[in-house]
């Protein structure tokens, strides 16, 4: 199934410094504000975009988000990702031009499709991660600084 996308983006900015993915300070200031589309993406930019639907992905299937191949043959980038049983809300996407062109982003495009795959075992959870139930785009959530100790295997 094709996802189309909402009506805003969020631009990556040049930011100068390094992102400590546990610091929600450091991550902020690589995105800068939601804008409506349509946006050209120029060679080298990268932005974050949702979809334009919420989904529900049931028990015992994961979502398979991938970008269609016309959007790839233009020199779009954009890594493939889950979206785990549970899962509930708009699915957020990056999307980087790495060609040497120029390429206008509309809203409603559908440049990712997603396809349900049935897992072997029934899962027991549900997602109930930090995009649990979102809407619009949303930039990375800093991930928990993990401890590990020596006396656990």
């Amino acid at each position: 199934m094709d996802l189309a996308i909402g009506n805003t983006y969020i631009l990556e900015k040049q930011y100068v410094g390094h992102v400590d993915m546990t610091n929600q300070a450091s991550i902020d200031a690589v995105f800068g504000p939601e804008q409506p589309l349509p946006v050209t993406i120029y060679p080298g930019q990268r932005m974050l975009l949702s979809t334009r639907d919420s989904y529900k992905i049931p028990s015992g299937v994961i979502g398979k988000i991938g970008m269609r191949s016309s959007y790839g043959r233009m020199g779009f980038l954009s890594p493939a990702t889950n979206a785990d049983p549970g899962f509930e809300g708009q699915l957020t996407m990056s999307l980087k031009n790495i060609s040497n062109q120029p390429i206008l982003i509309r809203p409603g495009d559908k440049i990712w499709t997603i396809h349900y795959v049935q897992l072997m075992e029934r899962t027991e959870g549900f997602y109930d991660g930090r995009y649990q139930g979102q809407t619009g785009i949303q930039p990375p959530i800093a991930v928990p600084i993990f401890t590990l100790d020596p006396h656990k295997d």
